[in-house]
């Protein structure tokens, strides 16, 4: 099971090949694929603010077809809450997008992240980073 990150999707969107490639190797493995909603809020907002609006949420949708969507739940906001408090203790700040896509793949059991942005995951515990 893995959870892919806005950065994947977003360079899966692209046709950006280590993108492609590693979503085949998804597909072939018969891996589980999920995002959250969080993700779905970062993907939309860039298409959005695209000189080519209509044609990136296009693009967007049919990336996302197929893909299950973790909402936003209880258990996450409380993971969120405390993971946050622990982080900032420590120094070791995560920003609050970020957090909130790694509480909820938490709160669903999913504990790998797919993504490029490997120095801000890494942080988070529970959570393990798969670059690609």
């Amino acid at each position: 099971m893995v959870c892919l990150d806005t950065t994947f999707l977003v360079d899966l969107g692209r046709g950006r090949q280590g993108a492609v490639r590693k979503m085949r190797e998804l597909v072939a493995g018969r891996e589980r694929v999920v995002t959250t909603m969080v993700n779905m809020v970062e993907f939309y907002e860039g298409a959005w603010a695209h000189a080519r609006a209509q044609e990136k949420v296009a693009e967007v949708e049919g990336v996302l077809e197929g893909l299950v969507v973790l909402d936003l739940n209880l258990i996450a906001a409380k993971e969120f809450g405390r993971l946050k408090r622990d982080l900032q203790r420590k120094g070791e700040a995560v920003g609050d997008w970020d957090l909130l896509i790694a509480t909820i793949a938490l709160a669903y059991g999913e504990r790998l992240i797919l993504t490029s942005n490997v120095k801000d995951f890494e942080r988070i515990p529970g959570i393990q980073v798969v670059a690609y």
